[in-house]
């Protein structure tokens, strides 16, 4: 059992090193099942309700699960929630495949969500919790209908993500908030399962949205979607179970936006007169782009609302039950309001995408000349850039002190990859290139925060440094930066860190600790995406020298 604010450094270790597993193993399980998917026809045509203009593979949710459940396999072992969970994951897993393979009836597909469902209850013996607390001193007992509420909601969160599998990256990056949430909740009410299950969960989902980020190459596919919904209902029992401070609601406000999206689907289908089940574009995905915004713009928009739902969550966490639905159905009732009004036209609103005419930015400043020219801070700015980057990877393992032997197996492990994809020229060189920069980087992040002591005040200068290089560099350079889904995903990650209160000292570094990560990420993400040819050598053996370091280290410390 973790004990709040104490969490054992070799457990935090694992977990780690299990979320890094999960990235890596679903990252490398994605290509091969989309080319799966595209040789046995398993792709997601277009149609009237789709948004893609081309068949694209729907096997991304098989790398999900293999890369959250095996992970979670390895961290939990042997316990009875891991029995019930790989029970009812297999029954859903063999709907999702005959379903992406050849369309079952809903009859079938329900009966089998079902079987699931149950198999997982009664093997876990975990349930929703049903005492609710309705005001200060009335509560209500429906002990007698738990396991059927208990199975009620498992269906509905199994299928509601379902639902808001809509557009690219939307279901993944709403499920990784929902994680990560619970995640935080999980830590407070000190369950070691939840944690466990919510870092290889994200970890999975980090590795999938690479490839399912706007333009996606493949999607979760009924079997991604019913396991990600199916984990995310078994996740609010374990948080609601029990002798809890959380009321059941709470549940509510965790997941968000997919509950959201399904009331307010259902209540525009019935003032329609329009059957209840009988799909349609009413979804608040396609509300969005129906208002004018891109792709993109409304996936991030969605994203925002979900983490506006978690910070609801956790500063409500301590209200009863009452008041917690009531602000619930308040939130509802308005923006279901909101879209009934701008439906009807009643709202005149359109997004525009263009600028004013006597728009000037600051890039056309530059090229112009103004302020500052192109050539001068975009080359500053980069230089800047890289050289900060090369300290870190150069000097950061002479810091760093103390290394398990585990992690310089690891390290050992990456660096026979990188000689060998190499020495043969494979087109995975750069992957597994980026991937050991991840890792160590990551690594040196976490290992700083508790061993850098005096050197720890010249990091974070360095750290400041490389952001406003990196800013200067996206405003001076005339060059377009890719920013996708997922960089906006992250930065919703860090900014609800950052909310997490600083009474369990833990949680003071791992906001720290959050915050750097997100500069890294950014930061090799443009590298990698910039250098190229021969200059991206001095890169990959700075990382190389970086991984041969720390794993003498490791092995020293036997």
């Amino acid at each position: 059992m973790i004990i709040a604010g104490e969490l054992p450094e070799d457990l935090l270790m694992n977990y780690l090193l299990y979320f890094c597993f999960s990235i890596l193993l679903t990252t490398v399980m994605v290509p091969a099942f989309i080319k799966i998917g595209k040789y046995f026809g398993i792709v997601d045509k277009p149609g009237l309700r789709k948004v893609h203009v081309l068949p694209i593979p729907r096997t991304g949710g098989l790398a999900v699960l293999i890369g959250g459940l095996v992970p979670f396999i390895l961290l939990v072992k042997n316990s009875r929630l891991l029995i019930g969970i790989c029970l009812g994951v297999i029954c859903l897993l063999m709907i999702g495949i005959i379903d992406d393979i050849r369309d079952l009836s809903c009859r079938w597909k329900f009966l089998g969500q079902i079987l699931a469902a149950a198999l997982t209850l009664l093997v876990c013996n975990i349930g929703l919790n049903t005492t609710l607390e309705l005001w200060q001193g009335i509560t209500v007992d429906l002990r007698l209908l738990a396991f059927p509420i208990s199975l009620f909601f498992l269906l509905a969160t199994t299928n509601i993500i379902n639902l808001a599998d809509g557009l690219d990256g939307l279901a993944g990056g709403i499920c990784l908030l929902i994680f990560f949430s619970s995640g935080i909740f999980a830590y407070f009410r000190e369950e070691f399962y939840t944690i466990a299950l919510c870092i290889c969960m994200i970890g999975a989902i980090i590795g999938f949205l690479r490839y399912n980020t706007f333009p996606a190459i493949v999607f979760l596919g009924d079997t991604g979607s019913l396991f990600l919904g199916f984990c995310v209902g078994v996740c609010m029992m374990l948080l609601t179970r029990g002798n809890t401070i959380y009321s059941p609601v709470i549940c509510l406000y965790i997941i968000g936006v997919p509950i959201f999206d399904t009331a307010m689907v259902i209540i525009e289908r019935l003032i329609d007169g329009r059957p209840v089940f009988k799909a349609d574009k009413n979804h608040i995905h396609h509300k969005l782009l129906k208002m004018g915004f891109k792709h993109n713009e409304a996936v991030i928009i969605i994203y925002a609302m979900q983490m506006l739902m978690s910070l609801l969550a956790w500063n409500l966490r301590f209200f009863t039950g009452g008041a917690l639905l009531g602000i619930y159905l308040f939130l509802l009732c308005s923006v279901s309001t909101f879209f009934l009004f701008y439906k009807n036209g009643y709202l005149c609103f359109s997004y525009i995408h263009n600028r004013p005419p006597n728009y000037v930015d600051l890039k056309t400043m530059s090229a112009q000349g103004g302020f500052f020219s192109k050539n001068t801070a975009s080359l500053f700015a980069w230089c800047g850039l890289v050289g900060g980057m090369l300290l870190f990877c150069l000097f950061t393992p002479f810091v760093v002190y103390s290394v398990s032997w585990d992690i310089g197996l690891i390290c050992l492990i990456l660096i026979v990859c990188i000689l060998a994809l190499r020495r043969f020229n494979s087109r995975f060189l750069k992957t597994a290139t980026k991937f050991s920069a991840y890792f160590i980087s990551l690594f040196y992040i976490y290992s700083l925060e508790g061993q850098a002591g005096m050197f720890l005040v010249t990091y974070n200068i360095l750290f400041i440094g490389m952001g406003i290089c990196y800013l200067f560099y996206l405003i001076s350079s005339l060059e377009k930066i890719p920013l996708f889904s997922m960089d906006y995903l992250l930065l919703a990650v860090v900014l609800l860190a950052s909310f997490i209160p600083k009474t369990h000292p833990w949680f003071i570094h791992l906001n720290h600790i959050a915050v750097r990560a997100l500069f890294i990420f950014f930061f090799i993400e443009l590298l990698f995406y910039r250098i190229k040819g021969k200059k991206f050598d001095y890169m990959r053996w700075s990382i190389f020298f970086a991984l041969g370091v720390t794993c003498v280290t490791g092995f020293l410390f036997i």
